[in-house]
């Protein structure tokens, strides 16, 4: 819109009315961001943009997306696309290219985008090879050469495509005579060929990414001249009892040389060998009467052409002709053949002449139609009709028929072909049954399906499971199979099976069976228990898994040790259902064990293995000590004494070690490292006197200090002897008694007296002895009047009845009551 003022000297004046709204005219677009390659392939190649920035006032119609061959920068395709994706094709396999992009609206396309980046194509076929060349004719062979290709598609040559043409016209068709040769070699020598036939050839490359290119068609050439090419199949006819009458056709093709003649040959019945009836018939007709043939035989008949380069190629050999011979039927008329299957066909035919003998049966004869070899197949029937079965699909077969009779077997009778439809998939196998004795395995049973298809049954696949939903393949077997294991089984559980066969064609349908099994027991026992990786305290052990596992998931294994004689377990459960192994471990050194395992599951543990081989675990330091006992046991020293340890670790002992603790909370302390013998007590010096003491000992070897004994029991050490009192003081004597007076000793041992004793000396005074009351005794031997009840009747009175010598002196002690 627009708006107009008015302006003069005097000032600008009032704005006019806003004009119409028109539109100024558009512009070109915008460039487009710079394309993106997001796929390639081989030929093709998908770029991304985004839009431009600014359409030139005109909506984008379209996008125009060229690639651009490189080094060169040279545009080989433009596209259209009205998104903002193109895929450019037609473009070089393995080629680098760049693209740019442009919009187009109604204005025109506005400018390029930037170049993507270089995108090479995928690796491709390769390129033509060079111009074929045929060279070193022979009759049947020529020598094929070529070039390599210039472009190999980005991955190597590995062989050549080699097709060749018959006949001299450019509209022969071309057929594949080698289809890879395998290798980068450049020429090839082609065998197989025609006589005097024009080729004319050409080849292809081949990589790993496929055919590339032909190359041009090689000159036409033609192989050289050879004998004759094979006469049509020779038919018989006015046969006799000892002649008939050959017929064929010429050869078909030009060998290069004119035919002059034929040669006529004939073999019996079951001969290798061929007989030459006529060896060259002079003439190029195509009819030969043959006579003085052996009657009710039968005859097969060929001919060869010959020119001058030799003798030509046999012609197909002919039908039987058969001479009868008397007594034996005459052979049977080619058979009827209906009700054609893919696996069987119904064979009908009509009784012979019996040749004056009593026909009793009959045997069908059936050969495959393209096999050389003889009828291989028979069936003997009494009627005049017979299924045979087991037949393969989509193949031609020859059918005969042998007369038996009381007078032999005819000759084979004439033969009628068929050709069995297309192979199916095999029937259901039959007969299918379980047997399910053990609750952990079952065997599955079957028969063969009733028809298989045309195609021989391959494998039969059985499956299992709880359920259709759980079924799993359980084992794929050969076609001669009828039975199938089932193992892993859950005891008390109901299962389907289901069997399969499969031919070459497919999948039968599924023979189904379901069935229980019993209840689950306890699983086998493992087998194949080995010991291995020996130390002093542990050891490895590995089995095979056990048979079965009785229906019921193994949960672990249970582990016992023997040693000495006694079994024990040493491991509650090592858990794992396909655990084969485990560590033992808290052995005793230099022990001999044996181990078994037992499997368990849920219903308990199973059966024990066979014992493991005895193993003896590496030498330790010696085995614990007796308790130690004290003997002789001192003021200062006590002997100590044990008995040697139940082992001694695999090292014979070399000494003690000996700790002291005194009091039953003090610290162990050493004594003695080393005794330095093995010898089993100790004397233990520098002890204190009166003091409780308890010791304990360990064994050395060669491998270090052993287990320590228990200790001894808690001895207390002697107390010190006190020292003598002071000085015996007589204090003012009595008639019947005298109080003596001392001061005690010093105490040195820490300990209280508790009693003193007394020596006393007797002698000859006032002619009487001493006693141990009084000094005054006058000897009237009336003691206890004297002590005034005092004497004790000691034992210085019946002493002295008896001494003889009065004036003897003689030390004693008595205890008396005294005061300190």
């Amino acid at each position: 819109m627009f708006q107009v003022e008015g302006i003069s000297s005097v000032g600008r004046g009032d704005t006019s009315a806003n004009s119409a709204l028109v539109r100024t005219g558009p512009l070109l677009p915008a460039t487009p961001s710079t394309p993106s390659v997001t796929g390639v392939g081989q030929y093709s190649a998908l770029i991304t943009w985004s839009a431009p920035g600014y359409d030139g006032g005109s909506a984008v119609l379209s996008y125009m997306a060229s690639a651009y061959s490189m080094p060169e920068d040279t545009l080989v395709k433009s596209v259209q696309s009205e998104n903002l994706q193109a895929n450019i094709t037609e473009l070089l396999g393995f080629a680098l290219y760049i693209f740019r992009v442009r919009a187009v609206n109604l204005v025109g396309a506005g400018s390029f985008s930037l170049a993507s980046d270089a995108t090479r194509t995928l690796q491709v076929p390769p390129g033509p090879p060079g111009q074929a060349l045929v060279t070193d004719l022979e009759q049947y062979a020529f020598l094929l050469s070529w070039g390599l290709p210039v472009f190999d598609g980005g991955s190597a040559v590995t062989g050549f495509r080699v097709w060749c043409s018959e006949g001299a016209s450019l509209d022969s068709l071309f057929s594949v005579l080698i289809s890879d040769t395998g290798d980068t070699a450049t020429s090839s020598r082609l065998f197989g060929l025609k006589g005097f036939t024009p080729y004319r050839c050409y080849v292809a490359a081949i990589n790993d990414f496929g055919l590339g290119l032909p190359s041009a068609v090689a000159d036409m050439v033609r192989t050289l001249p050879v004998p004759p090419y094979s006469p049509w199949q020779p038919g018989i006819s006015d046969v006799g009892l000892a002649q008939l009458l050959l017929s064929w056709e010429a050869p078909q093709g030009d060998s290069g040389s004119e035919l002059s003649g034929y040669k006529v040959l004939r073999r019996g019945s079951g001969a290798e060998a061929w007989e030459v009836v006529c060896n060259d018939t002079g003439s190029n007709e195509t009819s030969w009467a043959v006579a003085d043939l052996d009657s009710y035989t039968a005859h097969y008949f060929a001919v060869a052409g010959l020119n001058s380069i030799g003798d030509g190629q046999l012609s197909p050999i002919s039908d039987m002709a058969f001479t009868a011979a008397i007594g034996v039927p005459y052979p049977p008329a080619s058979p009827i053949l209906t009700e054609v299957s893919p696996s069987s066909v119904l064979v009908t035919f009509v009784a012979p002449n019996s040749g004056g003998s009593n026909i009793t049966g009959y045997t069908v004869e059936l050969a495959v139609s393209n096999a050389p070899s003889s009828f291989a197949q028979a069936v003997n029937t009494t009627s005049l009709s017979v299924r045979l079965l087991g037949l393969l699909g989509s193949t031609s077969y020859r059918v005969r028929v042998v007369v038996m009779s009381t007078g032999g077997l005819s000759l084979p009778g004439q033969v009628s072909q068929f050709l069995t439809s297309p192979a199916v998939a095999p029937a259901a196998p039959t007969s299918i049954a379980v047997s399910m004795d053990v609750p952990y395995a079952a065997v599955v049973t079957w028969a063969e399906p009733l028809d298989e298809g045309g195609q021989p049954v391959q494998a039969y696949v059985v499956f299992a499971g709880q359920s259709l939903a759980t079924m799993q393949e359980i084992s794929r077997l050969n076609a001669q199979a009828r039975s199938a294991p089932v193992a892993r089984l859950l005891g008390g559980t109901a299962y389907l099976f289901q069997v399969y066969a499969q031919s070459a064609v497919g999948q039968s349908p599924a023979a189904e069976l379901s069935g229980n099994t019993p209840s689950p027991t306890s699983p086998a026992a493992p087998e194949m228990l080995v010991v291995s990786n020996v130390q002093q305290h542990s050891v490895d052990l590995t089995w095979e898994l056990p048979a079965h596992d009785g229906g019921s998931r193994v949960v672990g294994y249970r582990v016992w040790a023997e040693s000495d004689g006694q079994w024990s377990q040493v491991v509650e459960l090592v858990p794992g259902e396909e655990l084969n192994s485990t560590k033992i471990s808290s052995l005793a050194g230099d022990t001999s064990y044996r181990f078994r395992l037992q499997a368990v599951n849920g219903m308990g543990a199973g059966a024990s293995s066979a014992p493991s081989a005895s193993v003896l675990t590496l030498p330790v330091p010696p085995f614990e000590p007796g308790q130690p006992s004290v003997s002789d046991l001192q003021q200062y020293h006590l002997l100590l004494s044990w008995d040697e340890p139940a082992k001694d670790g695999g090292f014979s002992i070399t000494g003690y070690r000996i700790w002291l603790r005194a009091g039953p909370s003090a610290i162990w302390a050493l004594v003695e490292s080393d005794t330095g013998s093995n010898v089993t007590d100790y004397e233990v010096t520098g002890l204190l006197d009166n003091t409780l003491y308890s010791n304990l000992s360990a064994r050395i070897n060669s491998l270090g200090l052993g287990v320590e004994s228990q200790p001894s029991l808690d001895v207390t050490t002697l107390a010190l002897d006190p020292l003598a009192p002071g000085k015996v003081v007589v204090l003012l004597a009595d008639q019947g008694w005298a109080p003596l007076v001392w001061s005690a000793p010093v105490d040195l041992s820490g300990h209280p007296v508790l009693s003193y004793e007394i020596a006393a000396q007797t002698g000859n005074i006032h002619g009487g002895f001493c006693c141990s009351c009084c000094c005054c005794c006058r000897c009237c031997c009336r003691c206890r009047d004297c002590c005034r009840g005092c004497c004790r009747g000691c034992c210085c009175c019946h002493r002295h009845q008896r001494l003889e010598n009065r004036g003897n002196h003689e030390l004693f002690k008595h205890p008396i009551l005294i005061r300190k």
